[in-house]
Formats: C-alpha cells, sequence, structure tokens
C-alpha cells in the first residue's frame, strides 16, 4: 500500500485593508499570519531588495504564536498606527527608526489568514522571501535560526 505524501493546503488569505481602517472587531478569535505592505489606492507599490524588486510592496510577516488573530492584530495596529505596546517589535522598528518617513502609516495594507500552525506558516512565508530575494522584508529586523538554516 502506498501512502500519498500530505499536502499541506495554502492559507486563505482577506483583502487587503488599510491599515488606519483596519476594524479588529471582526477578526476570527483564531491563531494566524498576517502581513503589512505598503500600497497607494490599493496597490501595492514595489519595494527594492537585495536581489530584485519585491513587486508585492512586503514590510512584514508575523504570526500570533500564542494570541488569536483578533487581540494580535489589534495590538499591531495600535502598535504601528498608534504609537502604542511598547513590547510589540513592529512597534519599534516603525516609530524608533522612524520608518513612518519612507512609509507614511495611510499607505500601509493589513491582510491575515486564519491558521493552526501560525509560526510555521510564518517560517514558510519568510523563507520564500528570504530564497527570492537574499533579504528579509524592511521591518523583519531578526530572524529565528529555522530560517537560515542549522
Amino acid at each position: 500500500m502506498t501512502i500519498a505524501p500530505s499536502r499541506v493546503l495554502p492559507v486563505k488569505w482577506t483583502q487587503w485593508v488599510s491599515i488606519v481602517k483596519f476594524d479588529h472587531q471582526n477578526t476570527p478569535k483564531k491563531t494566524g499570519v498576517y502581513e503589512l505592505r505598503y500600497a497607494s489606492k490599493g496597490k501595492a507599490i514595489p519595494l527594492a531588495r537585495v536581489f530584485g524588486t519585491d513587486q508585492r510592496g512586503l514590510l512584514y510577516v508575523g504570526s500570533t504564536h500564542r494570541r488569536t488573530l483578533r487581540k494580535r492584530l489589534k495590538e499591531f495596529k495600535e502598535a504601528v498606527a498608534e504609537n502604542r505596546h511598547a513590547r510589540c517589535t513592529a512597534r519599534k522598528t516603525y516609530w524608533d527608526y522612524k520608518f513612518y518617513d519612507a512609509f507614511p502609516c495611510e499607505k500601509l495594507e493589513l491582510r491575515y489568514a486564519p491558521c493552526k500552525d501560525a509560526e510555521g506558516e510564518e517560517t514558510k512565508i519568510l523563507q520564500e522571501y528570504l530564497m527570492k530575494f537574499k533579504d528579509k522584508p524592511p521591518m523583519n529586523f531578526t530572524f529565528s535560526r529555522r530560517l537560515v538554516g542549522k
């Protein structure tokens, strides 16, 4: 008897929404991953990377870890759009390192995808980005050792 390899189903992303207009109230109480991009009028603004141009304008990839999407994205919006939640690394990156000079909040869009293995999905997205651009999204300051090998 042959056993087919397990297939990981792709995550189902929401539509992109302005981080300023994002309302966490309708966000599911599940774990998941999320992305932040640079955009204007609903269209991604390409970003130069070390090896090519990121046409998606991806600035940050994150996961909920042990939180729910509702709680994490509420904190994320408050951190980036409102300069709150000092523990949030995205807040530190965006405000302390003045990313707002290059990427004004009005041009940031957010999307998310519920999934059970949020950290695993985040790692997969970041690995694919790293392999393609030999670089990380600009606001992802750190990489887990899982990303760069053992």
